[in-house]
């Protein structure tokens, strides 16, 4: 039986896709066999620790990756040895996006002997003009991906797309992809299918699902002007948190054609999904293996272009520009709602 620290920014019940990821490995390491700690920090209504299953611990840190949750680890590795796992996504991870002081920790844990494993969901901050003095968060994070290659016994991509943005960074020899599955169910409930076509609020609806960081909401700001211009009977609906404060602060002839849905469980998100006719999902380094093409999500794979020139062409003319987009059709992948 192998033990494992994994450390996460996030964890379910709270929202966001690396938590739900995290569950999935942690199930998975305990279905193994093996021993499983999770280490995510939360609020003060949540316990300090949990059992989430048959050999897997939530711990509840006392800050996010701050010198607390140093010792709080340190404690924890020296009472229960075991591999150190980082689901590591540079803005959040504490102190603003530049914890270059965790980073250095776990390079530390490396040289005791510790075997520490980072699985990289995001690499860094992206340079820009538009708000410049955020370079800075593009230069540290450059750093502290340096320090974590070069501290990991084994590193772990979400996408092959970081290979070509890291190699700069660090070597590469202990490098595997793997791409992350979709925790959007397939499977929907018809009546959550009806109730969402029902609450549509146009004839066309373009959906986009996310959290709106500052990435991918950087490229949905660029697109969505255009959107609207070419689609003006289109409404565009928001799907995850932070949706509706991504709306608020769009430009006014944006805004009024926008729909948010605030935070949903894994299968209203699914639902809503498919209550749309056009997906868009921007990514700063174009569509990767894990957005699009034969291993992404079925929810999207199965969906095919049934009617709408405009839609078509303006989806083909989006995946040319680094967007992934899949048209919906409920005849032809859903029965009818009558």
């Amino acid at each position: 039986m192998i033990n494992w620290h994994v450390l996460t920014p996030e964890f379910p019940p709270d929202c966001g896709g690396v938590g739900d990821y995290t569950a999935l490995v942690a199930a998975g390491l305990a279905a193994a066999g093996d021993r499983v700690h999770v280490w995510h920090p939360s609020g003060p209504e949540r316990p300090v620790e949990t059992e989430a299953g048959e050999r897997v611990t939530v711990h509840r840190l006392p800050d996010r990756f701050g010198a607390g949750t140093r010792a709080v680890l340190e404690s924890a590795l020296a009472f229960e040895p075991g591999i150190v796992l980082a689901q590591y996504v540079p803005g959040a991870f504490g102190a603003r996006g530049l914890n270059v002081p965790f980073c250095r920790w776990l390079a530390r844990l490396r040289r005791r002997g510790v075997d520490v494993r980072v699985m990289f969901h995001e690499p860094f901050f992206y340079f820009g003009l538009a708000r410049p003095w955020r370079n800075v968060l593009a230069v540290v994070q450059r750093a502290m991906a340096a320090i974590l290659l070069r501290a990991a016994s084994r590193v772990y991509y979400s996408t092959e797309t970081w290979t070509r943005l890291l190699a700069p960074y660090g070597p590469q020899t202990s490098v595997e992809v793997l791409p992350i599955p979709s925790t959007i169910p397939a499977a929907v409930p018809i009546e959550l299918t009806a109730q969402a076509w029902t609450g549509r609020r146009g004839p066309f609806v373009i959906g986009h699902f996310g959290t709106f960081g500052d990435h991918v909401g950087g490229e949905l700001r660029e697109i969505l002007p255009g959107l609207v211009r070419r689609l003006p009977d289109a409404r565009v609906l928001l799907v995850g948190s932070g949706g509706e404060a991504f709306a608020h602060a769009l430009p006014s002839e944006v805004r009024d054609r926008v729909d948010a849905t605030g935070r949903l469980s894994a299968v209203e998100a699914a639902a809503a999904l498919r209550a749309c006719d056009l997906i868009v999902q921007p990514y700063p380094a174009g569509p990767t293996p894990g957005t699009s093409g034969p291993r992404s999500s079925p929810a999207f794979r199965r969906r095919r272009a049934t009617k709408g020139t405009v839609a078509r062409r303006l989806a083909n003319h989006a995946i040319g520009s680094g967007v992934t987009a899949a048209r919906t059709s409920p005849r032809s992948v859903y029965p009818p709602i009558r």
